[in-house]
């Protein structure tokens, strides 16, 4: 380290030392993403906090500013901004690589770590968004690690925005600002085709979670549904329970990873259990996971097996005709691995049906009704044979069979006179909760 350095580092304290590693972490961030989240003052003027941080920064010239957009700035490391952060925080000048024998340097320059001008509003989204996602991990107590576009290694043919790493998932963060065309959507997914279908992919033992998180447009919903449909249309065979989506604002996809995404990997989905529980207690059914099916239902990734069993003989209930066992899956967090399995449920059934001599359902709980007719809409599936749909709260207040529910092509609703599943009763239209 430089001896001019040190008169520096002794006016940095330990706030300035958090900040310029962030700086190298993130590359860049905005003042009040600063103040907020590495100085903790969200309350104060920002032109107090400027005048008490960023100025002392700038004068000690670690950091540098850019107006991004009309009286809009970021901060930037300098050189001397990266050698302090090599310093306490033991960046390698080089690294070796004991396979190829080659000796490469071991940190990032500051002119590496900048970014284009019009590239900055995109990298101060998705820094937001992994700054709240830290704060609420933090609270939490999950441990994680996140790796900016600039330096994910883990993966050589595809580079998502983010990587969060979290137990046995990697989350590959994708922020949308709504600036790609259907046309360059169409083209990002055949840029993951081309990664699904190598042995960089197949030889990978972490299970993958795109987290496409859509900002900064007029209409988040619309641009959502053209999102989910371009993924449906191009890699919507590749969903599976090792690789998956899920989509939605900022707001959306942190309360699904708190909530949903992150619970279920711990087996602690406290909704999910209510709705487990609701099918035991109120249903009379025995729940099991599926994962024992998975060959017989032709590779379907369903999460659980549910049947209606005789205490006595342990054989399944029969009930208006109907084998009253089902695969079923929670569509909570809208995931689209379970949009596939829907489409290729009657493929799948037919699968079991070889094997065991009989048709298997397949329920979905969603989350409302006007949702999930919104998503099979997009998907060309809203009729598909043997596939039955429910909600919580229908669960929760409603017999077993006019808790499920079928829909018609133009969003009519039926439900069900009784435990067959033959005799559809018309219940009402989602039509008029959608907004087209």
């Amino acid at each position: 380290m430089k001896t001019s350095l040190f008169g520096v580092l002794k006016e940095l304290d330990d706030q300035d030392l958090d900040l310029l590693h962030r700086l190298y972490l993130y590359r860049c961030l905005t003042y009040r993403q600063a103040q907020t989240f590495i100085y903790n003052t969200p309350d104060e003027p920002e032109a107090d906090f400027f005048k008490r941080v960023i100025q002392k920064l700038l004068r000690l010239k670690v950091v540098e500013k850019m107006e991004y957009l009309p009286d809009e700035y970021v901060l930037f490391l300098t050189t001397d901004g990266v050698d302090i952060v090599r310093y306490t925080k033991e960046i390698p000048l080089e690294i070796f690589n004991p396979d190829t024998k080659i000796v490469k340097r071991g940190y990032y320059r500051a002119s590496e770590l900048r970014i284009q001008p019009r590239l900055v509003n995109h990298q101060v989204y998705l820094n937001q968004f992994v700054l709240e996602f830290e704060r609420i991990a933090r609270e939490r107590g999950i441990k994680w690690k996140y790796y900016d576009e600039k330096y994910v290694s883990q993966y050589l043919s595809i580079r998502p925005d983010g990587l969060i790493q979290l137990l046995d998932t990697d989350f590959f963060v994708e922020m949308d600002l709504g600036s790609e065309s259907q046309k360059q959507l169409n083209e990002k997914w055949n840029h993951y085709q081309d990664f699904l279908r190598s042995s960089e992919f197949r030889d990978n033992e972490r299970n993958i979670m795109i987290l496409f998180i859509v900002e900064n447009v007029k209409d988040p919903g619309q641009r959502a549904d053209l999102v989910r449909y371009t993924a449906v249309n191009t890699i919507g065979n590749f969903f599976s329970d090792r690789f998956d989506m899920v989509i939605g604002s900022k707001a959306e996809i942190l309360s699904l990873l708190f909530d949903t995404l992150i619970p279920n990997q711990s087996q602690t989905n406290e909704r999910k259990l209510k709705i487990l529980n609701s099918l035991k207690e109120r249903h009379g059914f025995q729940i099991d996971f599926a994962r024992p099916l998975k060959q017989a239902l032709g590779d379907g990734d369903y999460e659980f097996y549910i049947r209606k069993v005789h205490e006595e003989s342990k054989r399944i209930v029969v009930e208006n005709g109907r084998l009253q066992e089902y695969v079923l899956d929670d569509y909570t967090a809208r995931p689209l691995s379970i949009i596939h399995r829907i489409q290729f449920h009657t493929k799948n059934a037919s699968m079991f049906q070889l094997q065991f001599k009989r048709r298997i359902a397949y329920i979905v709980v969603a989350p409302n009704e006007a949702i999930l007719y919104r998503d099979l809409r997009i998907a060309d599936s809203p009729v598909v044979e043997q596939v039955f749909f429910t909600t919580p709260e229908r669960l929760e207040k409603l017999p077993f069979h006019e808790a499920l529910f079928q829909f018609d092509i133009e969003g009519g609703i039926y439900h069900f006179a009784d435990s067959g599943l033959q005799q559809q009763v018309y219940e009402k239209n989602v039509n008029s909760h959608i907004q087209e």
